[in-house]
């Protein structure tokens, strides 16, 4: 299952934005480290579109991309101030549901232009005035280029996505034959 947006906007029905709001293990947005960077990165009393906008740059130049980073949880994240892409868009997640705005983890397909071809990468999307708007922390993208392709949410429709992009020719890179 792809999901191809124009603009990187789709409709954001009422039970995700309420599930995209909710603090849980993965993104603890009580947790006092969060909310000492919300407080750094965004003044208050700024509307959800320009605290979202502040938030991408914010993660962007907050954190280290460090490709090589293995996963972290958040404090660990927060605290070594490094991460791949993965951990962008958790930390960009954590905060801007800890500002009130639903938001979500996605990951699929980019272009990677310095290798001209598809790798595995991880961004985020905002739910705004109605719409899941694409966004990646990583590179500061608010909302993020054409260049994604979203794969299916669900971790076993994700990896049948995976096997009919091999299957068509297409090698996801890191990813051997």
């Amino acid at each position: 299952e792809l999901l191809l947006t124009r603009g990187g906007r789709s409709p954001a029905g009422t039970e995700e934005q309420e599930a995209a709001r909710r603090s849980d293990g993965a993104h603890p947005t009580g947790e006092p480290r969060v909310l000492r960077l919300l407080k750094e990165a965004v003044p208050p009393r700024t509307n959800p579109e320009a605290t979202a906008r502040r938030l991408v740059t914010f993660v962007r130049d907050y954190l280290v991309d460090d490709r090589a980073a293995e996963p972290l949880d958040l404090a660990a994240v927060i605290d070594g101030r490094r991460g791949d892409c993965t951990e962008h868009a958790a930390l960009f997640v954590t905060l801007a549901r800890a500002a009130g705005i639903p938001a979500r983890e996605v990951g699929g397909l980019a272009w990677v232009d310095g290798l001209a071809a598809l790798g595995g990468h991880a961004w985020a999307e905002v739910a705004l005035d109605g719409q899941w708007v694409a966004v990646d922390p990583i590179f500061g993208q608010f909302p993020a280029d054409a260049a994604r392709i979203r794969l299916a949410e669900a971790p076993g429709a994700q990896s049948a996505a995976r096997r009919a992009l091999k299957a068509g020719g297409v090698l996801l890179l890191g990813e051997t034959k």
